[in-house]
C-alpha cells in the first residue's frame, strides 16, 4: 500500500488526503479531472505553468497533491512555496500541515521541524515558504518551486526572481 502510495500520487490523494473546502471543513480530497491533469503533470514535466482561474482548487492540487507528496516520498529534497504575500505562503503550507496531520501515521515521517515557514521531515526533505522577492529562494537549490499567482507579480519583479532562482 505505501509503494501503490508513493508511485501514484492520484491514488495517495484519492484514498488518503483530506482537505480543508471552505463550506465543508475537512473532507476527503476527491480530486476532479483537472486536478488530476495538474498533479500528473506537474511530475511529468519539470517546468510547468497552469492558468486556472481563482478558487478552482490549483492550490489544494499543488499543496496537499504535489507538494506533500514529493515531500514524504523523496528523500533530502527541498520545495519552495513563493507567494505574493508571506501570509499565503503561509496558509498554503498550513494547508499542507492539516493534510498531513489527517494522514495514516504508517504514511507519516516524522517531523524534525515544524513552524509558520518550514516543515522538515525525518527524511531530511523540507518545505519552506516565502513571500516573493529577488532572493526568495536564493543561496539554495529546489527541487520544486511552487509559484502562486504568480501572474500578479511585476515584470521587474518576476524578472529579479527568476535570475535568483534559475540554474
Amino acid at each position: 500500500e505505501y509503494k501503490k502510495c508513493m508511485d501514484d500520487p492520484i491514488y495517495f490523494c484519492k484514498k488518503y488526503v483530506k482537505i480543508v473546502h471552505v463550506d465543508h471543513g475537512l473532507i476527503p480530497f476527491n480530486l476532479y479531472e483537472y486536478q488530476e491533469k495538474i498533479i500528473n503533470t506537474v511530475f511529468a514535466n519539470r517546468f510547468t505553468i497552469c492558468k486556472i482561474p481563482r478558487q478552482a482548487g490549483k492550490t489544494s492540487a499543488i499543496g496537499s497533491g504535489c507538494v506533500l507528496h514529493h515531500a514524504l516520498f523523496n528523500k533530502d529534497t527541498k520545495i519552495a512555496i513563493i507567494a505574493k504575500k508571506g501570509d499565503m505562503a503561509k496558509k498554503i503550507l498550513g494547508d499542507i500541515k492539516k493534510s498531513f496531520e489527517y494522514l495514516p501515521k504508517w504514511l507519516q515521517q516524522g517531523a524534525i521541524e515544524w513552524n509558520k515557514t518550514s516543515v522538515e521531515f525525518e527524511n531530511g526533505s523540507k518545505i519552506i515558504v516565502s513571500a516573493t522577492s529577488s532572493d526568495a529562494a536564493r543561496g539554495d537549490s529546489y527541487s520544486m518551486i511552487v509559484l502562486d499567482e504568480f501572474a500578479f507579480i511585476g515584470e521587474t519583479q518576476a524578472d529579479e526572481f527568476f535570475k535568483s532562482v534559475y540554474p
